[in-house]
């Protein structure tokens, strides 16, 4: 593709450019753009949520931002092999299309591949999908999968879309995006896309999100239907990206980096236990079993919040709920936390919990020390747990 020309979508195929060459060169000036080619407004499996949802973003690689009327549209497709344009916004632009291109000796790439949505005046669509595999990779272009922005202040952006690339050689040094579409507030971004690349002699490959500083964004789900495997070369969350990884996940990455406006919520099994150097400053929260390498250091910077989900069951708690780390070293900085505040006994259970009764005034719980209030049927209960190595949660008041 020559300098200047730009190459849309074909006639016969609608959403789609699929290219299958020996070698293919898209020169500086040149575009391959498919960024309206997707499913109409409102239309496609990451369209808005409900019928009620008005103005908001459509999902793919993340969720659509929330509108004047509710949530955004949902994640779908493979991000290991996107097949699927982008999804409508609601009222809104359309999503981006689909490129596939299969090299068998060298691709180069110094113009771009613009599969970013538009921009829309009600909900954005969501950017589009970009499946390369190529021999040889090269060049310093863009690939553009990123949601479309919203310019209304009530308006939900879209998500950003799919990226994936697989190589021989690679001596690519351009750039990928697949961020969520911004809003006009800020308060109504796109979850960020995915950009998934791997040499073929690779195990695993690496997946990065990152989100364009946005600080209010949308999530982006991890989940069965999105990621078929349950190892990661490596794992980059960065820029104001909020991912929940909803299945089972090992990453193998030797450093994991956590900025302060990124969010990340393993909410199964997490295993990392490569990991050296663990650098949090935004937040993350745990659900399940987690594990770290027992050499590595983690630093919890301002700001940093390293958390466990509530406590959600009316009957009782496990250690679940509990944060067990065992590494190194660890160092928790001025404004850091690690807040378990919720995870322990819910309201009346637990050792220590308190009965309901008449003639109380919602007395307190006991662990360490008596619970405080006014009790006559029944008395608060006595303490429990061990001194030297307390590992009980608390239990919980009447209340």
């Amino acid at each position: 593709v020559s300098t200047e020309s730009t190459l849309y979508e074909s006639t016969e195929a609608p959403y789609v450019i699929n290219l299958s060459v020996k070698n293919l060169t898209i020169a500086s000036g040149a575009t391959i753009n498919l960024s309206t080619t997707g499913y109409g407004a409102n239309l496609g499996p990451g369209r808005a949520v409900t019928a009620a949802a008005a103005d908001t973003g459509a999902g793919h690689g993340g969720i659509g931002g929330i509108g004047a009327g509710g949530d955004g549209g949902t994640v779908y497709d493979n991000i290991l092999a996107p097949t699927q344009p982008g999804s409508g916004g609601d009222v809104g632009t359309s999503g981006a299309g689909v490129v596939f291109l299969n090299v068998s000796d060298t691709l180069t790439i110094n113009g771009i591949i613009d599969l970013a949505a538009e921009k829309s005046s009600a909900g954005g669509g969501s950017g589009g999908s970009v499946y390369i595999n190529a021999s040889n990779f090269t060049g310093s272009g863009l690939i553009l999968a990123d949601g479309g922005g919203s310019v209304n202040n009530n308006d939900g952006a879209g998500g950003g879309g799919i990226i994936a690339v697989y190589y021989g050689t690679n001596t690519f040094t351009g750039i990928f995006n697949a961020t969520g579409g911004r809003s006009a507030t800020n308060l109504h971004g796109g979850g960020a896309g995915t950009i998934y690349t791997k040499t073929w002699n690779q195990r695993e490959g690496e997946l990065t999100y990152q989100n364009g500083n946005s600080t209010t964004a949308a999530l982006s789900i991890l989940n069965s239907t999105t990621f078929s495997g349950i190892t990661l070369g490596n794992l980059t969350i960065a820029n104001g990206s909020r991912v929940n990884a909803n299945i089972p996940l090992t990453v193998n990455n030797t450093n994991f980096v956590l900025d302060a406006i990124s969010e990340f919520n393993p909410y199964n099994d997490f295993w990392a236990l490569r990991i050296t150097n663990i650098t949090i400053s935004g937040n993350i929260q745990f659900a399940n079993n987690y594990s770290f390498s027992p050499s590595a250091t983690m630093t919890l910077y301002n700001g940093a919040n390293l958390s466990h989900i509530p406590n959600s069951n009316a009957t009782g708690v496990t250690a679940l709920y509990s944060i067990n780390l065992s590494l190194q070293n660890i160092t928790i900085a001025n404004g850091a936390k690690i807040d378990v505040v919720r995870g322990g006994y819910s309201s009346k259970n637990g050792p220590g919990g308190v009965s309901t009764s008449s003639g109380t005034s919602n007395p307190g719980a006991a662990y360490g020390g008596i619970g405080g209030g006014i009790a006559t049927t029944p008395l608060q209960k006595h303490t429990y747990g061990n001194l030297t190595a307390p590992l009980s949660p608390g239990s919980g008041g009447d209340g």
